[in-house]
């Protein structure tokens, strides 16, 4: 059994069907899986912060 890294499922059940069409899966993870909500998270975060820094730098 081949094992899959848990942030990059779409949904709870990608282990059901991720092996039947892996392209698609990995595919469609590099934008809507955890692991990218995360990384589009921290990007907003991060934008956030510097336009708070910039407002108090004046």
């Amino acid at each position: 059994m081949e094992l899959r890294d848990p942030f990059l499922n779409l949904s709870s059940l990608d282990h059901r069907y991720w092996q039947a069409n892996k392209e698609l899966f990995d595919s469609l993870s590099e934008t809507l899986s955890e692991k990218a909500s995360i990384r589009y998270l921290v990007r907003a975060e991060a934008s956030l912060l510097k336009a708070h820094i910039n407002e108090q730098l004046g």
